[in-house]
């Protein structure tokens, strides 16, 4: 297998499909990047069995063939190498590739293509056609809601509900005491519990929304705005109001009450462990968090205009920049004299400043 790329088309491949390349060995077949040259057409994708990814890249094939290459850094030493073709070679029976630019050589190492997820075309009976950049704004307008931990709140509420219920059924069951009101009897037979629900356990992630957001502005009713903590103090005191009194005073609710305060403590661990394990966490809301976006890049403008321009890098070869190309790589060179920045192009040939 031999292809020759351009470093601008190879690099802009590895980008679309970087994302689903996995970076942990989880696998022996499907980390890294999976490169077939056949037919004249050159193919490159990723799949980390959440995402796969799949772009073609333009190549002078000299030699078809099929790789898995098992190097998350791949994406990483390609731009490090010197602009121009970039030659890519692996014989029959390697287990190593190698890409070539100029006398810059770095190989890595393949596995077995045979059981490498292969990214499957959809079914476009059903689809809609829209503009990349509009698609873009609208993803980075909701972006803040979307959930960057995987553990949901309402599973580890109702996970301490189903714990909850076993230990009052096993309790009530050795006590011989069906009044708790966890079961009933039919013909003898025990059915369905009466007590526990989801109730508690969608009020304490309310209760965890109005101690993340304390000053977000509801209306209740649909007219009257009301911040969200007044919600959760008015909530918070209903609990406690239930926990105390329950559901009467009469000796014959006795164990009836008992097994409410049990269910309410059950379905509450949930707002009390996520208020322990976050409460040092920076409370943004959405409306904060877009605040200070805008003022961020008003502010960026304000001193772009005011210095004409903002550069971060400067080849002290060339002179050129991250703004005037920014197809470049830029580094700092550790044997040079002092601090001194190189383009991609003068990083290898420049002479050390002593």
């Amino acid at each position: 297998m031999k292809v020759i790329f351009n470093k601008s088309d190879l690099v802009s491949a590895l980008d679309r499909v970087q994302r689903a390349a996995q970076t942990k060995v989880t696998s022996n077949t499907n980390n890294g990047f999976f490169i077939s040259a056949a037919g004249g057409n050159i193919l490159i994708q990723a799949n980390d069995y959440t995402i796969g990814i799949k772009t073609s890249c333009p190549a002078n094939i000299e030699e078809e063939g099929v790789t898995v290459i098992a190097a998350p850094q791949l994406q990483s030493t390609i731009r490090m190498m010197p602009a121009g073709d970039i030659t890519m070679e692996k014989g029959d029976h390697e287990n190593l590739v190698s890409f070539q630019s100029g006398s810059y050589v770095s190989k890595f190492p393949t596995r077995d293509q045979v059981e490498f997820p292969d990214v499957q075309e959809m079914d476009h009976r059903n689809h809609c056609l829209v503009k990349c950049r509009d698609f873009a704004d609208m993803v980075s307008l909701v972006s803040f809601a979307a959930a960057n931990d995987k553990q949901k709140p309402i599973f580890s509420g109702i996970l301490f509900t189903a714990v909850g219920a076993f230990i009052l059924y096993g309790v009530s069951s050795l006590l011989g005491v069906q009044s708790l009101g966890l079961w009933t009897t039919v013909n003898g037979y025990i059915t369905y519990p009466t007590m526990f629900s989801t109730y508690y356990v969608n009020m304490s992630i309310f209760l965890a929304y109005a101690a993340t957001f304390p000053d977000y502005e509801v209306l209740l009713f649909f007219i009257l705005p009301i911040k969200v903590k007044f919600l959760g103090i008015i909530y918070g005191a209903m609990l406690v109001y239930q926990f105390i009194v329950g559901y009467g005073t009469s000796s014959a609710l006795f164990y009836y009450n008992l097994g409410i305060r049990f269910v309410i403590t059950a379905s509450l661990l949930n707002f009390v462990v996520f208020f322990f394990t976050s409460r040092r966490k920076v409370r943004r809301g959405p409306i904060r968090i877009t605040r200070q976006q805008a003022a961020k890049q008003q502010s960026f403008r304000h001193e772009a205009k005011k210095s004409g321009s903002i550069t971060r890098h400067k080849c002290a070869v060339c002179g050129r920049t991250d703004e005037t190309n920014p197809e470049l790589e830029f580094r700092f060179c550790s044997k040079c004299n002092g601090n001194y920045e190189y383009c991609q192009d003068h990083l290898f040939t420049h002479t050390h400043v002593q």
